[in-house]
């Protein structure tokens, strides 16, 4: 069985901290694990884009948001503390959240 697993080195800041305190613990094919909460991934990858414009980080967003019934209070919220407001909105617009 193959696993895709991305990960990214966290940066020191607020948002990285809360990031780390909403995690979640889930059992993910017998192993517990922490994950993020789909919220503050798609935070994580728009944030991510601004360094890149990644068109991938982009599609994941899209998915993620399509998939999920998103806190899009508590994402507007950090978003405008961490720069990314327009292009959340722009991933809201386009899934209708």
């Amino acid at each position: 069985m193959a696993m895709n697993l991305r990960a990214k080195l966290s940066r020191d800041d607020k948002f990285e901290s809360l990031r780390l305190d909403r995690r979640v613990r889930l059992n993910i094919l017998g192993v517990l694990t922490w994950v993020a909460t789909p919220e503050d991934v798609v935070l994580s990858k728009l944030r991510w884009r601004l360094e890149s414009r990644s068109e991938t980080q982009w599609r994941d967003c899209i998915e993620i948001a399509a998939a999920q019934n998103l806190d899009t209070d508590y994402m507007r919220l950090w978003a405008q503390q961490i720069g990314i407001t327009s292009d959340l909105e722009e991933l809201l617009a386009a899934t209708q959240n």
